[in-house]
């Protein structure tokens, strides 16, 4: 398909115009929704988008390039309930999807629920996509919520080298670092995902983080105070 090649080619306006044609002759081509909705999430046309992704669905129920799709522009928008419900239903059939388990888990961690079962989902993905940094990150940062920061510190690190312009990586590997008394790791760490998005949702929590790993590095070198090896 035409429109296909245009996406490739970053040439939206004209990708949309192709696949609003094929459309017009093929309203139940859900592919080309799905990529056209694709198209319009890029230029952050996420109205579109989910309109697109619903009208697929609604023929292809079960379609799990537009259920992935659509959970996709759901976080983007800040509805993590509809994000889930998408993750859940491509889980529901096939199980072992790794980028659904990802997602899933991510959106659990994210609204601090079901960790258990977050982390379970977690490293079902690991296991299907052990290469994968963003599952490193994810799988790392469910750790973090839970508690164990010092076995969630090799996961972080692993997202951050595949990830490097990620922010939350960062902050995440920050946080761990902070958690398991290394200040001085942690404040670069949380420098670095302030640098990369200084207006991101997440900057009162850095700075609030880099707050406390100043006072940590004060404690450390107070006279007669130990520092770790």
């Amino acid at each position: 398909m035409l429109g296909g090649y245009l996406v490739n080619a970053k040439h939206d306006d004209a990708a949309i115009a192709e696949f609003q044609t094929a459309l017009s002759e093929d309203p139940k081509l859900a592919d080309a929704r799905v990529a056209m909705a694709k198209v319009y999430f890029r230029q952050g046309k996420n109205a579109q988008a989910a309109e697109q992704l619903d009208e697929a669905l609604a023929q292809k129920p079960d379609y799990v390039p537009a259920l992935m799709a659509r959970g996709s522009v759901a976080d983007d928008s800040g509805d993590r309930a509809e994000a889930i419900r998408c993750y859940q239903r491509v889980l529901d059939a096939n199980p072992n999807n790794a980028a659904a388990a990802n997602n899933l888990a991510w959106d659990y961690a994210m609204e601090n629920v079901n960790l258990d079962q977050a982390l379970d989902l977690a490293e079902l993905a690991r296991r299907q996509d052990p290469r994968n940094p963003h599952v490193a990150d994810t799988l790392g940062f469910i750790m973090l919520k839970r508690g164990v920061s010092q076995a969630a510190v090799p996961y972080l690190r692993e997202g951050v080298a595949g990830i490097p312009d990620s922010e939350s990586a960062h902050y995440h590997l920050g946080l761990a670092l902070l958690a398991t008394n290394q200040p001085n790791e942690a404040m670069a760490e949380l420098k670095t995902a302030l640098k990369l998005a200084p207006e991101s949702s997440d900057v009162d929590q850095i700075n609030h983080a880099l707050s406390r790993a100043n006072e940590q590095m004060r404690a450390l070198h107070k006279p007669g105070r130990s520092q770790p090896g």
